[in-house]
């Protein structure tokens, strides 16, 4: 599958220093400006060296493998890879406070279950639940009876998910490629799959952190159930930006990861 493309380019693109291990960097020219503006995390996964999983945007939010058997498995291709989670896995982003947007937002990635779909799995996740639910998560379900309905949701201390998804609309089935999106513009969560709005409800609040917020992908280390809830499945191409990206913005960047 390939995602949105990277190049191995002479001239620096960025307009200073941004060389990245394995020669990755943006091509600035094959992506809209606005989003390239304001991403403060991409991981396209196209590198892997068994510890550091690197970020492509400015800011650099290099994240750490799992310890030992938390580690996922890495799968390369010939443009680029992945990663597989065994229901165990993560990859710890930190919690720099470029990740930690309040008012718009937006977080984003390929997802592909090659088996059963577990409840509870995770796609992306700088949330806590026990201290009065805080920040953002991108998931699916942990309620067994609508497993397989992806959603997104966030918190702003006071003790509700304000959320978009889990339902008929957003199910997602094994076998199949799925670009899972987040969105949040100060008044409304919206969740979209494969880059059509499915949900859309309002949350006119500031999303919170508490101090022990880390960004995961893979992993949602504090869960209704107050244990973590791993994913099972391949996760690829993740983004964060610090704005709410429009309806023609994510259904492009659909149609690029499709190329």
């Amino acid at each position: 599958m390939a995602l949105v493309p990277l190049a191995v380019v002479g001239a620096d693109i960025f307009g200073k220093a941004r060389s990245r291990p394995g020669g990755m960097r943006w091509d600035k020219a094959k992506m809209d400006t606005a989003i390239y503006d304001d991403c403060v995390f991409w991981s396209a996964f196209s590198y892997d060296d068994g510890t550091n999983v690197y970020d492509l945007s400015d800011e650099q939010n290099d994240g750490i493998l799992g310890a030992t058997t938390h580690a996922p498995t890495y799968v390369a291709e010939d443009n680029g890879g992945y990663y597989s989670f065994d229901g165990s896995d993560y990859i710890d982003f930190g919690s720099d406070s470029s990740l930690r947007s309040t008012t718009n937002i937006t977080v984003q990635c390929w997802v592909y279950f090659s088996g059963p779909i577990s409840d509870g799995s995770t796609m992306l996740s700088c949330y806590e639940f026990s201290d009065g639910r805080n920040g953002y998560r991108l998931k699916i379900n942990a309620d067994v009876v609508d497993v397989g309905k992806a959603g997104f949701s966030i918190g702003s201390g006071d003790g509700i998910n304000y959320s978009s998804g889990f339902d008929a609309a957003s199910s997602i089935s094994s076998n199949q490629w799925y670009l899972i999106t987040g969105t949040f513009d100060g008044a409304f969560t919206r969740l979209y799959v494969n880059g059509v709005v499915v949900d859309a409800n309002a949350a006119e609040v500031t999303i919170t952190y508490a101090i022990v917020n880390n960004t995961f992908v893979g992993k949602n280390p504090d869960s209704t159930a107050m244990t973590p809830e791993y994913m099972s499945g391949i996760i690829d191409d993740v983004s964060i930006h610090r704005t709410s990206l429009s309806s023609n913005q994510i259904y492009q960047a659909f149609i690029d990861g499709r190329q």
